[in-house]
């Protein structure tokens, strides 16, 4: 590619190393869509006329000499730079970026989504190539405030070309506005950037304006007389005639541009937790303006009462909040944020019990802190200033306390307000700060009446369960410390011993309204009792919070089970503060759903299908899974529906899905899909919405889902468009879909299939509530018949109620039951047993497989009923279906291969097509030979004998 451009050409390089070429092309290919924006800017401003991408086949040392004859001379004269690196970064390619930032171009640099897990790490160069890449992306972004940060702009990682693509694009645009806005290349060394340029065409001059008018008196005199340009460079926002990043962060008229993490996000729950969102707003202006309107949501999205003034004739607003420490607060997040992570941001969380301030970074010089939490209080003395020069600036404003004395101001006025202490965490790369409600305000009634918290609703509220093998000591003191603190426990084991049974008593109290609590002292027998489990299922059913608590001979705490959630360890201060909190409140807990209809009395465990589908559904460890489809796959009355339940009232799922379970199911034409999308958002919220469409159900299921940890089965689903709305949101939520046609499944959901039943199984469920001597002696039999039914289960349960009414209604001998029903299979086949009314799929076995063939046109099922002349489960090459039809129907080899594909759709036949062969459950051959005719099938039989004969 030449590098003879022109004066009017905006001139991207794109540096790259040899295993990014495929990216760097994909960046390449935006040129056409980069032009396109360029010409619809030149109607404003014509200054550049074309843009050029200039990227050099491999790295620089691939030509000898083209560092310098090629490359530099571009890098000397390119508008801005792209680089983009997969999981190494050149020698080369390291200098041409250094060489980029030296002339502080604007730089744009793109790296892969990478991680251990896609190295080899045994090869040793690989492994050292990944980790110098990682070293030297860190060293790009680590010091967001040198002199060489107003360039560069580390973007978030890609995760495959057509996401490169679109983060490019964005960037490009962003480039176009500076350059275009500016009306001045800011790469263009013939012509040096002025702080008036900048003024003009950068700078957001209302913003100085307003932050001038909010001065403290002794700043503004100090000021008073400076222009706007001498006034910034006096504070320290203007360095060598171009802003500094703190300049940008307060006065650019887009922060975002060049500080791509530049920004706040504000939300109001309208609970305790993140499930329901009620409203929320972004700010993408600069930090003073953030601050003033992230207050302002908190105002407005809190309680507050309005009472008369005997001194003026303004109303005193008394809010739920003490809204000095909150304005401190956010002050503190927005100044001492690491605005080098461009993928997070600072945020604002309005809950129904508290407001949560974060910030991505780490409290920088604590020695106090853990994950468990400090008050605020003793993180004080502990805070290093990370962006000295923005705290600087912004306490020279008069609504924002003094340079370091923000903590102690957000103290004093919880004091003041008579509100608990904030509490300061670690979460996942953020420093979140949690503020409490004044402590005297429970709520503001509609009528903006203020009402007082009452303390006698403490009593009764709090029940202990423990073991007394190794917890009845423990348990003891636990009753005695919760009573110096005015909680009182309603009652613990002891007081359930003797008298009534002992689960009756437990079950009543869990469900009794009064209770909030339920507190578990953990020990290793606690953690072996199966009535723990099912004490803490019954609790969270009945939306009760769960408060484990470490109790005597417990080791590591990371090991325990993850159904257990946090565990209290009353040796740390911040514990005890933060258990105490929880149960002096109601509790915020949402009633566990557990909608799944109970296994049936017969059910018959198959371990070979029930256990393959718990492993898909747990992990080595027994936690659930994240995000994925499982389904269970088979023909009609194989069972499907059964195992669902079966696996739903498994203990191992159920813990490991501690959000709940959810049931749906649809049927071949659902007339309720959007009532029955509107009950389970229900059933999640408490709510029930005002939902008009299908579209707007799925939406807010997925909403109402969130990232709660449920197990949703949705059963019997045929078709794509019924199915879709229920695999919406919820990254956390696994569905387990049950259905008979693969088509209407996601490409990447896990199939199981479910089949006839093995030997044993069938003979059990065909055997169920017979007599057992009778049982024995016609073992031989049972079986038999057992296999004529196709161990088939929902055949195989229809004849056993058959056998059951003859035998212990009617007193029948076995014996002479199974020989009759083997009379009626003789007589009439499968559909022997079929009710007159064939309307209930579930026992009529001529409706079961009937309603997939309703689904064939005419012609199709015609095709399909020939099938009957070929054994029952016995694999037949496609060749001999092909011969088949081609002689009943003229049908060509691929429309008879496409045809099979379509009845292994619809599971009437199993198709590998692999091994060029099909297979037909034996009961689906006893129907066909029922419907079509035996006598027709034995001669198409001889037709197609004398067809091979003429082909011959």
């Amino acid at each position: 590619m030449s590098n003879d451009f022109q004066e009017n050409e905006i001139v991207l390089f794109i540096g790259y190393s040899k295993d990014a070429q495929q990216a760097a092309t994909a960046v390449q290919s935006l040129e056409v869509t980069l032009q396109q924006k360029v010409d619809r800017y030149k109607r404003i401003q014509r200054r550049f006329d074309r843009v050029k991408f200039f990227m050099w086949e491999f790295d620089a040392s691939a030509e000898v000499g083209g560092q310098n004859v090629v490359i530099d001379p571009t890098i000397e004269r390119a508008n801005a730079a792209i680089f983009v690196f997969n999981k190494r970064i050149g020698e080369t390619t390291w200098k041409e970026l250094q060489k980029c930032v030296e002339r502080k171009i604007p730089i744009y640099t793109f790296f892969a989504a990478s991680s251990l897990a896609g190295i080899d790490v045994n090869n040793t160069d690989e492994l050292n190539e990944w980790m110098k890449l990682r070293q030297k992306r860190s060293s790009l972004t680590s010091d967001w405030d040198s002199s060489n940060s107003r360039s560069l702009t580390p973007q978030p990682e890609y995760t495959d070309l057509d996401s490169l693509k679109s983060l490019a694009t964005d960037r490009m645009e962003d480039l176009l506005t500076r350059l275009f806005g500016a009306d001045i290349d800011i790469a263009d060394h013939k012509r040096p950037r002025t702080a008036e340029a900048n003024l003009l065409y950068v700078i957001d001059i209302d913003a100085i304006r307003n932050f001038r008018t909010q001065l403290r008196p002794e700043r503004d005199v100090e000021t008073r007389g400076m222009s706007d340009t001498e006034f910034l460079e006096n504070i320290g926002c203007i360095r060598d005639g171009e802003l500094t990043t703190t300049g940008i962060l307060l006065f650019a008229k887009r922060p975002r541009i060049h500080l791509s993490g530049a920004w706040a996000r504000a939300i109001k729950y309208s609970g305790n937790d993140k499930t329901a969102e009620r409203s929320r707003n972004d700010f993408e202006s600069n930090v003073v303006s953030q601050l003033q309107a992230l207050r302002l949501f908190v105002e407005n999205n809190i309680e507050r009462r309005e009472t008369p003034s005997s001194e003026s004739m303004k109303s005193i607003v008394t809010y739920q909040y003490p809204m000095v420490c909150v304005r401190e607060i956010v002050a503190n997040a927005l100044c001492h944020r690491d605005y080098s992570d461009s993928d997070r941001y600072s945020s604002v969380r309005i809950f129904s019990n508290r407001i949560e301030i974060a910030n991505p970074g780490s409290w920088k010089g604590s020695k106090f802190f853990s994950d468990a939490g400090s008050k605020l209080g003793l993180l004080k003395g502990e805070s290093v200033q990370k962006n000295m020069d923005l705290a600087k600036c912004l306490s020279y404003l008069n609504f924002i306390e003094m340079e370091g004395s923000g903590i102690d101001t957000a103290l004093k006025d919880c004091k003041a307000n008579d509100a608990p202490e904030p509490i300061v965490d670690y979460r996942e790369g953020y420093v979140v700060v949690t503020i409490f409600p004044r402590m005297e305000i429970e709520r503001i009634n509609i009528s903006g009446e203020l009402q007082f918290h009452q303390s006698e609703g403490m009593l009764g509220r709090i029940f202990i369960d423990y073991s007394r093998r190794d917890g009845a000591e423990f348990a003891a003191w636990l009753r005695r410390w919760l009573g110096e603190r005015n909680l009182s426990v309603w009652q613990d084991i002891v007081a359930l011993e003797g008298g009534r049974d002992w689960w009756s008593q437990i079950e009543e109290t869990l469900k009794s309204k009064v209770l909030q609590h339920f507190i578990i002292v953990i020990t290793p027998a606690v953690l072996a009792s199966q009535i723990t489990r099912r004490e803490i299922k019954l609790a969270r059913q009945e939306g009760k919070t769960i408060c484990p608590v470490k109790g005597p001979g417990l080791g590591d705490l990371g090991t325990l089970p993850r159904w257990l959630g946090q565990i209290y360890d009353l040796d740390l201060s911040e514990h005890q503060t933060t258990l105490i909190r929880a149960l002096e409140a109601d509790s915020q807990q949402k009633r566990v759903p557990m909608m799944a209809p109970e296994p049936p009395p017969d059910f018959v465990r198959r371990p070979r299908e029930f256990e393959a589908l718990k492993r898909q559904l747990l992990d080595s460890k027994g936690d659930a899974l994240a995000g994925i489809t499982a389904t269970m796959r088979g023909a009609g009355g194989y069972g499907k529906t059964t195992l669902a339940r079966a696996l739903a009232h498994d203990p191992d799922i159920q813990d490991a899905y501690f959000d709940g379970i959810l049931w749906a199911e649809l049927g071949e034409k659902p007339e309720r899909l959007l009532a029955t999308l509107s009950d389970l958002v229900v059933l999640l919220t408490g709510e029930r919405p005002a939902l008009e469409t299908i579209n707007a159900a799925a939406a807010k299921l997925g909403e109402a889902l969130g990232d709660r940890r449920i197990l949703l089965i949705v059963d019997d689903a045929w078709r794509e468009q019924d199915l879709r709305p229920f695999l919406q949101g919820g990254p956390n939520c696994v569905r387990l879909v049950t259905t008979r046609i693969d088509s209407v499944l996601p490409a990447k959901a896990v199939r199981q299939p479910v089949d006839a039943m093995q030997a044993d199984e069938a003979l059990e469920l065909l055997s169920a509530g017979l007599p057992e001597d009778q049982v024995s002696r016609e073992h031989t039999n049972l079986v038999r018949l057992a296999t004529r039914l196709g161990e088939w289960p929902q055949l195989l349960k229809i004849v056993n109620g058959f056998m059951r009414d003859r035998v212990v209604r009617a007193k029948e001998s076995l014996s002479t039951t199974i020989a009759g029903a083997n009379k009626r299979l003789d007589a009439k086949g499968l559909v022997a047993f079929d009710p007159r009314d064939e309307t209930d799929r579930a026992r009529a076995v001529a409706r079961t497989i009937g309603v997939s063939l309703e689904l064939l046109s005419a012609t199709e099922r015609s095709r399909f009923l020939e099938l009957g002349i070929f054994p029952g489960d016995h694999e037949v090459p496609i060749s001999e279906a092909a011969r088949l039809w081609a002689a009943t129907s003229g049908l060509m080899d691929f429309e008879s291969e496409d045809l099979l594909n379509r009845l292994s759709d619809l599971s009437l036949v199993f198709l590998d097509l692999g091994q060029r062969r099909f297979q037909m459950h034996s009961a689906v051959r006893e129907f066909i030979r029922t419907e079509a005719g035996s006598e027709r099938l034995d001669a198409l039989g001889r037709q197609l004998d004398n067809f091979a004969k003429r082909l011959a």
